[in-house]
């Protein structure tokens, strides 16, 4: 009779560690997948930022050139030739414009993968930045689109326009830079869009640098898995 109970407290505790040790084997499997998971989840992230990175540099640069010409245009109008005078009017009327990659950040956030990232810190600063500050881009991209379409639509109204490179110029440069010249209305216009963008890249600067620094701490990250 003991030899039975024996045997059979035997087989009991080797279902127990059987379970038990099955159990371990699914948590361990579940853990390293997690994990393979959230470095996936790193590198899809510090591969959209650096293109986000690469689309701001640019547009920035074009935003540069906005700035540059409407300071000539507000400041030194007489001083500029008939076709410098006309190339401006032209390119004055660019907006700045960029799309980021969020793509990425969707799929990982509606797949659930995004939330394999362990580092809550981290994770709260990479959610605040697509869902909160990346409203940044739009909002300064509406504001310079909306300015300068007010500007087009003074130029439709009170000056003959034609089709030129990009947009829209003088029709008759000889004829009309004067008036251009002392058009208060207008330099008012430039003025305006000058401020728009010039608090365009301050702003979007100041963004690419939160940007930059995330991608810092998530490269770091990446670094720790592969070592």
């Amino acid at each position: 009779m003991k030899n039975i109970l024996a045997r059979g407290g035997i087989e009991f505790l080797a279902v127990i560690m059987g379970i038990s040790g099955s159990l371990w084997l699914d948590d361990n499997n579940t853990y390293k997948n997690d994990r393979k998971l959230e470095h996936e989840a790193y590198s899809r992230l510090y591969s959209a930022l650096s293109e986000d990175v690469k689309l701001m540099d640019d547009a920035l640069l074009e935003n540069e050139r906005g700035i540059y010409i409407l300071d000539k245009m507000i400041n030194s109008m007489n001083s500029l030739s008939n076709d410098t005078l006309a190339l401006y009017i032209d390119q004055s009327q660019k907006y700045a414009n960029m799309s980021p990659h969020i793509s990425d950040y969707e799929t990982l956030k509606n797949t659930g993968r995004l939330y394999k990232i362990t580092d809550i810190d981290l994770l709260q600063r990479i959610v605040d930045l697509y869902d909160n500050r990346y409203s940044v881009i739009d909002h300064w991209s509406i504001e310079d689109k909306r300015a300068i379409f007010m500007q087009d639509e003074f130029f439709i109204n009170n000056y003959a326009m034609a089709p030129s490179n990009e947009w829209t110029t003088l029709k008759n440069i000889k004829k009309d830079r004067l008036k251009l010249a002392n058009d208060d209305t207008y330099r008012n216009y430039l003025i305006f869009i000058f401020k728009i963008k010039t608090t365009l890249k301050t702003e979007w600067n100041q963004l690419k640098d939160e940007i930059i620094i995330l991608q810092k701490d998530i490269q770091s990250k990446i670094d720790q898995k592969e070592s």
